[in-house]
């Protein structure tokens, strides 16, 4: 018994067991299979990061490590082998040539092959794990020259030492290290290895260095010393030069160890290989170490700027410069920081300034909060704008430490916060304390919120300039307790101010203020207590303010409004109706600057007036409605009637074309130190009703070539610049009295050249009386011309206003212009002509014989709106040749009709990103409206009507490859109608683009029998309920493709 169960044990074990594992093979082909592909496909992955690293050290220089070499020998032998498997393995797929079954026997060989395989593979990937790649070795040449024994060498080497001795220094040294330099170098790699080397003299900045290495390697090829290569930016030399000076290079022992001690302003501009060479982690620990200055100006590729390791030794770096850098997204990589967390202490940064202009993907300054480990306390200014993604300016733990920090300005962010939210959560109030701030701008900010996004409390003790302009959802000032009792999770709608008034304004001398929310909770005393609270205020500039500037007080003695106010500053208020009350004071106002405010009929009363005894500038300009300076309101009395301006020395009145007098009013004026009157108001009838006295005041400056005027008083010096002394004189309904009644002056209007007549109904009968037909002795232009806006020129109307001569502007106001019946086949459209007409909004060309309509080589007026119609011979609208900026990136509204032989509606890669309004009908020749290009750049389209297009195939055609996919969308295309394109077979045939159509809501199909689908690709409407296809119309089912297959196989 125990016999049989011996010989049945031997007969499992070599039969039965046998036969298992080689089934099991057969079971496992597939997984094996599997798993030597995913192997594999990681070595290769490793293999290629190993390379990169390779790739660098070669083009620094370096050799690579023999273990490196092994691992990528070891690698191609492994890769040979499996790609012969690879062939094994389809042959074992291939089934018997009488049976329907794969190849059993072969199939077991390669799952059992591919087993085997993949340990081996797993093996060498686990050795690329390399701590480095490659060492520095001192280039072998410089020890071993090649050919110094050679016959007849030496004769040559004194010739040649003969030309190397008489190189200055700078020569020498450039030629020496292009010798140890690779066979044609770049010429980038030899301007950085002479940098580094400190090679160059007296160069301190990228840009002197390399217009200094230009004109010596310049010098050097004059001397056949150097030679061009196969391509600009590379060199070569001569074998013969390159051994000989490898053997001067090794007797004084010169190597490429590369660093900048000397260099003290570094340009990053346009250098888009350096960044990674000069950066390198392996460079000495000081090898920036006097650099002062660093300035990164469109550097397109760069992402992270500064990593820690390059922070860390810049030991003297003041200034950084960072500029249209399109591509980068933070400026300080603090990734690496774990790495510098065990180590005792911290780095303070010696930064002082920080410039950080249009960055359009900035998101971080910051990677992430230093959390006290990186210091940059030395901060004296900093300076952001326009990097519209950048989330917020400062880490907690950088806001906290900058002790020193003097100006901040923000400008054109996308900031929401200026300090971010500490990482860990603060247990109370964070404390932010600005103690050397001295001026704060934050300009253009619509998301800015909060200073921190928290409850936080914040001094700035220092602070006496601050501007805010266009910041709405910003609450600037608060009155209470900056403690604030709830944080943010327990109240999330909480709003914290920018400021609590007992933390900032006692010290506040300028303030800017411009935004309707903004400075309307500034100024009015409904808000404040402006007497007790802006006690030191100097200077204040208000922009966006309406209806009043200053309210009625709270209490009856408040009326002197900000007591130390010097200079007020106002502007662009078109909603502005006064500055305030009747009896508001200025007591120490010593300048009043007033602009732009179109609401304003006056500026001051005569109550106000008498408390500005220190104004010593008064200046007025282009407000449209004021009509005198000083009016008198309701009930207010001046003493003995007249007003005093002690100390005013300049009057200025600009642009104010309603401006009648200063004052209508029978005061009498008194002007003691006038010396200086400006006036550029041509309505200008008088001075003022009263007497007026200007006893230092010997002539008014009215901006003309002549002199300046004066007849011994302001009135009279006014009248006689209306009547004597003017050339060019524009005629108003408000000068009627001056006009017509007869004048005692007999010289009146005797200089008068230039006569213009606009608008004015009193002269029904006549332009020019009677009794001053006599005077005009001089007049030679006159134009009595209504305000024309529209006109419609035929072929000859142009040719006559070409050869005539007319003012230049004679259509100045000019807004329509129509061109039809240009008949002459041989005629070129007339685009020269457009020069006249400089304020064009909308150009229509009807019926005539153009082949073309504008230009390539000349540059015209852009305008808004075109229309095109009924041109018979119309080939193509604008020249594909343009080398000027095409007229149709201002188009907002294009009509196209009836122009027959009209091939191309667009040259094929124009922009037209201002476009609303797209209407092309009856132009039979055009197989697609516009390229898949110009479809991009339509992102304002509204609405798109195309019509009876015989030959239109589809609507938007691919120019590039058709395996490139793209996305196009038409953000805010509102409306489609497609009618009568009996050959319409889809919007795009392209099925790689994608059509994306947020906005879209109308959409109508007529006539299209052609028409299978929408588009080949994906679309997307979001807002699209319906579809009206034939008068029938459809809910939106899936998508507009869906949609339309249904009703069009609905109607076959």
């Amino acid at each position: 018994m125990e016999l049989l169960c011996s010989l049945a044990g031997k007969v499992v074990e070599l039969t039965v067991e046998p036969i298992v594992r080689q089934l099991g093979y057969l079971i496992s082909y597939h997984s094996n299979v599997k798993k030597l592909k995913d192997e594999f496909k990681e070595l290769q992955n490793d293999k290629e990061a190993v390379q990169h690293l390779v790739d660098e050290a070669q083009r620094q220089g370096e050799d690579i490590e023999l273990k490196v070499q092994d691992w990528f020998t070891k690698v191609n032998e492994i890769t040979e082998l499996v790609d012969k498997f690879y062939g094994e393995e389809a042959h074992a797929n291939t089934n018997c040539s009488f049976k329907s079954c794969p190849n059993l026997w072969l199939r077991h060989q390669i799952s059992r092959k591919a087993k085997k395989m993949t340990v081996e593979v797993a093996e060498i990937k686990e050795k690329a794990k390399f701590d480095k790649v490659s060492f520095y070795k001192p280039p072998e040449l410089l020890r071993k020259p090649l050919r110094r024994n050679m016959t007849g060498i030496k004769e040559v080497d004194a010739v040649l030492k003969y030309s190397y001795d008489h190189l200055d220094t700078e020569l020498q040294s450039i030629l020496l290290l292009s010798a140890m330099l690779s066979h044609d170098p770049l010429t980038i790699d030899l301007l950085m290895y002479s940098m580094g080397l400190s090679l160059l003299e007296d160069v301190h900045s990228m840009k002197d260095a390399q217009d200094a290495l230009d004109f010596l390697v310049s010098k050097l090829k004059t001397s056949s010393l150097l030679l061009d290569s196969f391509s600009d930016d590379r060199f070569t030399m001569h074998d013969v030069f390159r051994e000989f000076s490898l053997s001067i290079a090794s007797k004084e022992q010169r190597a490429l160890v590369v660093f900048f001690p000397v260099l003290e302003t570094l340009d990053l501009e346009e250098i888009n290989s350096w960044i990674t060479s000069i950066w390198d982690d392996h460079l000495p620990h000081n090898s920036f170490g006097n650099l002062k200055t660093l300035i990164a100006r469109n550097c397109g590729f760069l992402v992270k700027l500064v990593p820690l390791h390059v922070l860390i030794s810049l030991n003297n770096l003041e200034e950084l410069e960072v500029t249209n850098c399109g591509s980068l997204e933070m400026v300080f990589d603090f990734d690496d920081l774990n790495n510098y967390k065990k180590t005792k202490g911290s780095w303070i940064v010696p930064l002082k300034k920080i410039k950080l202009r249009n960055l359009s993907k900035l998101m971080h300054v910051w990677s992430n909060d230093p959390q006290e480990i990186f210091s940059f306390q030395g901060l004296r200014q900093v300076t952001t704008d326009n990097c519209k993604r950048l989330a917020s300016m400062f880490p907690a733990s950088i806001a906290k430490g900058m002790l020193h920090l003097e100006e901040l300005e923000i400008r054109n962010c996308g900031i929401d916060v200026i300090v971010a939210k500490a990482q860990v959560s603060e247990f109370g109030a964070a404390t932010f304390v600005f103690p050397k701030l001295n001026k704060l701008e934050l300009q253009k900010l619509p998301n800015l919120k909060h200073l921190y996004g928290d409850r936080h409390t914040s001094e700035w003790p220092c602070l006496q300039h601050l501007s805010i302009y266009e910041c709405d959802g910003l609450e600037i000032f608060r009155e209470g307790d900056s403690s604030l009792s709830s944080s943010r999770e327990e109240f999330p709608y909480v709003k914290y101010p920018l400021f609590f008034y007992e933390k900032v304004i006692p010290n506040l001398k300028m303030l800017r203020i411009s935004g309707k929310q903004l400075a309307a909770a500034i100024v009015r005393n409904d808000q404040l207590d402006f007497a007790h609270t802006f006690l030191q205020l100097k200077e204040l500039t208000l922009s966006g303010v309406s209806n009043e500037i200053f309210s009625e007080p709270l209490k009856d003695d408040c009326f002197q409004i900000l007591p130390n106010l010097e200079s007020l500053y106002v502007s662009h208020c078109d909603d502005l109706i006064k500055l305030g009350p009747s009896f508001i004071s200025f007591k120490n106002v010593t300048n009043i600057n007033v602009s732009n405010c179109h609401g304003l009929t006056s500026l001051l009363t005569s109550s106000t007036v008498t408390s500005l005894v220190q104004l010593t500038r008064l200046t007025i300009s282009w407000c449209d409605k004021i009509e005198e300076i000083i009016t008198k309101e309701g009930d207010d009395e001046v003493d003995k009637e007249i007003i005093y301006f002690k100390k005013l020395r300049s009057l200025k009145l600009e642009g104010l074309s309603r401006l009648k007098s200063f004052c209508s009013h029978n005061y009498t004026f008194m002007f003691p130190l006038l010396d200086k009157v400006i006036i550029r108001s041509s309505r200008l009838r008088m001075f003022c009703a009263g007497d007026v006295h200007t006893p230092l005041l010997k002539g008014v400056d009215y901006g003309l070539q002549t002199k300046e005027l004066w007849e011994n008083n302001l009135n009279k010096t006014i009248l006689l610049f209306l009547t004597d002394e003017v050339t060019y004189l524009e005629l108003y309904p408000e000068m009627k009295n001056i006009w017509v009644e007869k004048l005692a002056h007999p010289k009146s209007f005797s200089k008068l050249e230039s006569l213009s007549v606009d608008n004015c109904d009193f002269l029904c009968e006549y332009v020019i009386p009677a009794h001053l037909v006599k005077c005009l002795s001089n007049l030679e232009w006159l134009r009595v011309i209504p305000r024309l806006e529209r006109l419609t020129l035929n072929q000859e109307d142009v040719t006559m206003l070409r050869d005539g001569q007319f003012q230049a502007d004679l259509f100045d106001k000019m807004k329509t212009l129509c061109l039809e019946n240009f008949v002459d086949e041989s005629l070129s459209f007339p685009y020269s002509f457009l020069h006249r007409f400089p304020y064009l909004q909308q150009l229509r060309v009807e019926r005539s014989c153009f082949e073309e309509i504008l230009p390539s080589q000349q540059q015209i007026a852009s305008f808004k709106k075109l229309y095109v119609s009924y041109l018979d011979q119309l080939k193509t609208i604008w020249n594909d040749d343009s080398q000027l900026k095409p007229i149709h990136q201002d188009l907002e509204w294009l009509k196209v009709e009836c122009c027959c032989r009209l091939v191309k509606l667009t040259p094929s890669f124009a922009s037209f990103e201002n476009l609303t309004d797209l209407n092309v009908c009856g132009c039979h020749q055009l197989i697609y409206l516009v390229t898949s290009s110009t479809a991009k750049s339509l992102v304002n389209l509204q609405v798109l009507l195309i019509s009876d297009c015989e030959r239109m195939e589809e609507i938007v055609r691919n120019e590039i490859s058709e395996d490139v996919e793209a996305t196009i969308t038409f953000n805010k295309l509102r409306w489609l109608e497609l009618t009568s394109l009996t050959s319409l077979k889809s919007f795009c045939s392209q099925n790689h683009h994608t059509f994306e159509f947020p906005d879209l809501e109308y959409v109508t199909i007529s006539g299209c029998h052609q028409m299978k689908m929408f588009c080949a690709g994906a679309v997307e409407t979001p807002k699209l309920s319906n579809v009206k296809i034939d008068e029938d119309e459809q809910s939106l089912k899936e998508d507009l493709n869906k949609t339309i297959e249904l009703l069009l196989s609905e109607k076959v």
